[in-house]
């Protein structure tokens, strides 16, 4: 029996011994600490608080962001912020007929004058001086107007610009793509199709609608008290027969847009200057210009033939119309303006602060 017991008792403590050494050993502080310590980092990468230095690429664009529309506001000023119509007037056309035929017509008379040419021809110097009457408004400079040169063509949404403005765009066009020649803007756009290029009477946007918001575009940049409006820009030189007639609708002089009958003995509220270049020095003088370097010289006199031709066949059918060159302008300044003037219906002004480039030309 004594021997029974110990062989008992030997087998039990042996099997102890095995279970303690199959089970798993107890975690050592070592152990312990170190899994503590990971949990601690995955707590962290969760709950992770950015410092400044993360914001720093979001900073950086912002930054950029800021300096881009910093530096377009210095040039075209709340137009920016706001767009071309924060200043639009709310007149009907029928309200600006009334305001525009009412004085219409003798010294002081109002009326809308139109400036248009080749681009790099004269209309700015033009323009410029041509503002200089007392009773004349145009539109102030980029800052004000939002447009470059202070052009009306880039203030208004109702007819075409020609891609003028736009020339690198037009190269991803497969049509450029395939010919290598711009198929509009600076340079080109008299060469494309007449029904592009050429607005008459007949186009379907001439409506009291168009004049309206023309007018009311427009108009918040005039000082609509003055006898004459003027607006510039190169276009003009073949928009004019659709300008004579949307800004004539509505007018009370029984003005019709047909000279056969004397336009209905009425008196059209439009009136254009058309301004001239050497073709020569003028296509050069567009040559200088990024959107026109690799345009060839005999294309842009092709333009500047293709452009003289509808000006001179619309010339036929405005009741207003006096032709300029810069050369003559240039050489006699006092008489060409007074001419100008003149055509608006307007009196002598002062000279005295004729732009003076001649030197410069």
């Amino acid at each position: 029996a004594s021997s029974a017991h110990s062989t008992s008792t030997f087998a039990m403590s042996a099997l102890r011994q095995r279970k303690q050494s199959s089970s798993p050993a107890p975690p050592s502080t070592t152990t312990r600490a170190n899994a503590g310590a990971g949990n601690t980092v995955q707590k962290g990468k969760k709950n992770h608080v950015p410092s400044w230095k993360d914001w720093l690429p979001i900073l950086a664009l912002a930054g950029v962001a800021a300096m881009v529309l910093a530096g377009s506001y210095m040039r075209y000023g709340p137009t920016v912020l706001f767009g071309q119509g924060w200043r639009d007037l709310r007149m009907t056309s029928a309200q600006w007929q009334a305001h525009l035929t009412s004085h219409t017509g003798g010294s002081g008379g109002r009326a809308l004058v139109f400036i248009g040419g080749p681009h790099r021809g004269g209309t700015t110097y033009i323009w410029r001086n041509f503002k200089l009457h007392p009773e004349v408004s145009g539109f102030g400079d980029a800052f004000e107007t939002g447009s470059d040169n202070s052009e009306g063509i880039f203030m208004q949404d109702v007819y075409t610009k020609m891609g003028i403005g736009q020339e690198f765009m037009e190269f991803m066009k497969p049509e450029t793509a395939r010919s290598g020649v711009k198929q509009t803007g600076l340079g080109r756009y008299a060469l494309g199709p007449e029904a592009d290029v050429h607005w008459t009477e007949t186009h379907e946007k001439v409506t009291e609608h168009s004049q309206a918001r023309l007018l009311n575009r427009f108009g918040g940049y005039w000082n609509i008290s003055k006898s004459v409006l003027v607006e510039k820009s190169p276009p003009n030189a073949i928009l004019s027969r659709f300008f004579q007639a949307t800004y004539n609708l509505g007018n009370k002089g029984r003005w019709t847009d047909t000279p056969d009958d004397g336009f209905g003995g009425g008196t059209s509220v439009a009136r254009f200057i058309f301004v001239s270049r050497h073709p020569i020095a003028n296509a050069l003088a567009q040559q200088a210009l990024e959107e026109v370097k690799f345009v060839h010289v005999q294309a842009l006199v092709e333009n500047w033939v293709a452009l003289h031709e509808y000006m001179r066949q619309d010339a036929d059918r405005l009741q207003f119309v006096e032709w300029v060159t810069l050369e003559g302008f240039v050489d006699n300044q006092a008489t060409e303006l007074s001419k100008l003037w003149k055509l608006a219906g307007l009196g002598g002004g002062d000279v005295a602060g004729l732009e003076d480039t001649a030197a410069k030309l």
